[in-house]
């Protein structure tokens, strides 16, 4: 008996014990994990896909969020099954992510999730087939659009929207928009904007939509919200109307360079210089005399881009001498362009301006002029004592002589300013000549010791522009041992 419990006791002793169960993570601890995961960039060899099929739906939640943010293709098919979750928030979630990875094989899935009882699912998924880009879901895109719009109104207003809200009742309908526009697919929103050729809506989304899609068939939304009671709309009709170049959309915009609403005035008068037609100059004159600084600045840089006419030469002449900086700089360009004659003849009346960034822009105007009396002024500038106008002196010297600017711009590469440099390697960039790869070359050795790296990046892409022995080895050199990554 002693014998058989002793034989007992020893095989009792030999059966191994089970290994201890490891404890649950507390739902902090998860969080914390996939908080981890995503700021490293990392699925954490299967971490990830485990935490999307976890039973709390807030990690399930959260772990959709971190695939999206670490853009993993391979984590697609755990995220498709979260499309169909109980859970809303957690479906919304995963067609977010899906848009952010962009993977076509979420396009079909995402079609269905069209018809998700729950609006901010819609929304996610038409946002995510807009980020997507897949053709194929345009038209039914444009299907779920028009069946979130209200019936019976026949223009749809929307006031009061709020982007920012989750519970924005105009959120499937705002998104979806915004889908078709990144699809860029005009018939579709053709479809979706207009109804019998009339518009659908009165809303600044749907005038942004045509506004970003430039299409002249849209005209009619454009011409719509410039009569919109609301001025983000009015705004983003002109801006729309500008991006057309259509002459008679001058009618339109003219009566909105007196609206009240200054973010309105300012895109209606960027509009008429877009739209680039000469009858624009009467429409924006008026701006020149304004009490509003704004106004006249805008004015003058859409008369830098509509054709000159020197019956506005005095009240330009004027603001040359202005009391704010930023108005004389934007003056200059458009007097040298109505005026090349006697340019440089007005300039000789006045000393240099204080400030520094004016001085540039008047290289700019001068580069513009291009006669002998401008260039040699030009070639006076080179000598301010202040180097951050040089990058705008040499790049009007560039513009204005073309390969004769070359032997001023390989001199400059010697420049101790930085900024000079690189401003001298771009040049020499545009101007593609031959011959130039010795003295790149030497200019990437002298821009090594740089803390600011634009110099050498300037070079390095120079240098790539060309083919030759010299060049190539340079660039491998770079590419092996350059102190900074950026630059290898």
């Amino acid at each position: 008996m002693i014998a058989l419990l002793a034989h007992l006791l020893v095989g009792a002793l030999a059966v191994p014990s089970a290994a201890p169960t490891a404890p649950a993570r507390s739902r902090i601890e998860k969080m914390a994990r996939i908080l981890a995961l995503e700021d490293t960039r990392s699925a954490g060899d299967g971490e990830l896909e485990r935490a999307l099929a976890d039973p709390d739906r807030g990690v399930r939640r959260r772990a959709a969020l971190a695939a999206g943010r670490i853009g993993d293709g391979a984590l697609v098919p755990a995220l498709l099954p979260l499309l169909a979750d109980a859970e809303p928030e957690v479906r919304q979630m995963a067609a977010f992510a899906l848009g952010l990875i962009g993977d076509a094989r979420a396009v079909d899935p995402l079609l269905a999730a069209l018809k998700d009882p729950e609006t901010v699912v819609r929304a996610r998924a038409a946002e995510a087939l807009g980020r997507i880009g897949d053709a194929r879901a345009a038209p039914a895109l444009a299907a779920a659009i028009l069946e979130a719009v209200p019936k019976g109104a026949p223009v749809l207003a929307v006031r009061g929207d709020d982007p920012g809200r989750a519970s924005d009742p105009w959120l499937s309908l705002r998104l979806g928009l915004f889908a078709l526009v990144r699809l860029k697919n005009v018939p579709a929103a053709e479809t979706v904007l207009l109804a019998d050729g009339r518009p659908r809506f009165d809303w600044w989304a749907a005038t942004w939509t045509a506004m970003r899609l430039e299409a002249p068939s849209l005209r009619p939304v454009l011409a719509a919200g410039v009569a919109s009671s609301d001025a983000l709309s009015r705004a983003l009709a002109a801006r729309g109307l500008g991006a057309l170049k259509d002459a008679s959309a001058l009618e339109l915009l003219a009566p909105l360079l007196r609206d009240r609403d200054e973010l309105v005035a300012v895109s209606a008068l960027r509009a008429v210089g877009a739209v680039g037609d000469a009858r624009g100059v009467a429409l924006v004159a008026p701006a020149l005399r304004s009490s509003n600084v704004t106004h006249v600045w805008e004015a003058l840089k859409a008369l830098a881009q509509l054709p000159p006419d020197r019956s506005l030469r005095a009240p330009v002449v004027n603001l040359v001498g202005h009391d704010q900086p930023w108005i004389r700089a934007a003056a200059l360009p458009v007097l040298a362009r109505m005026d090349r004659e006697e340019f440089a003849l007005v300039l000789s009346g006045l000393d240099p301006d204080p400030v520094w960034w004016v001085r540039g822009g008047l290289a700019t105007a001068l580069g513009a002029a291009g006669d002998d009396v401008s260039l040699g002024i030009l070639y006076g500038m080179l000598r301010d004592p202040d180097p951050r106008i040089l990058p705008s002196v040499l790049e009007a010297l560039r513009k204005a002589r073309g390969m004769d600017a070359l032997d001023t711009l390989r001199r400059m590469l010697d420049h101790p300013d930085f900024a000079v440099r690189a401003a001298a390697a771009e040049g020499i960039a545009e101007l593609n000549a031959p011959g130039q790869s010795h003295a790149l070359a030497v200019a990437y050795e002298r821009s090594l010791p740089d803390v600011d790296l634009d110099a050498r990046l300037a070079v390095v892409a120079a240098l790539a522009r060309r083919k030759d022995t010299r060049s190539l080895e340079t660039l491998r050199g770079a590419a092996a041992s350059d102190p900074s990554r950026v630059v290898r």
